[in-house]
């Protein structure tokens, strides 16, 4: 089970990427529909998918900052729903 601390952490990575990308996604959120947010998920899973399936020796910090990128689609089409 995942732990406050480990949820909190991951929350805060999740708030500086957010943070990072907050001129990207300043004003386009509120044009953006769900299946935009989709097919973002989708494609950061697809780039996930292909570097776990293609290297022995894959970088974790980029599968994890791929991921946050998905938690981050996910956040933004929950408010969306």
């Amino acid at each position: 089970m995942i732990s406050v601390v480990e949820l909190l952490e991951f929350a805060a990575e999740m708030a500086e990427v957010l943070m990072e990308k907050a001129e990207k996604y300043e004003g386009d959120y509120e044009r953006t529909t769900l299946g935009s947010l989709r097919a973002k998920m989708d494609e950061q899973i697809m780039k996930i998918s292909d570097i776990i399936c293609s290297k022995v020796d894959w970088d974790r910090e980029e599968v994890k900052r791929r991921l946050i990128h998905v938690a981050n689609f996910a956040l933004l089409a929950y408010y969306k729903v």
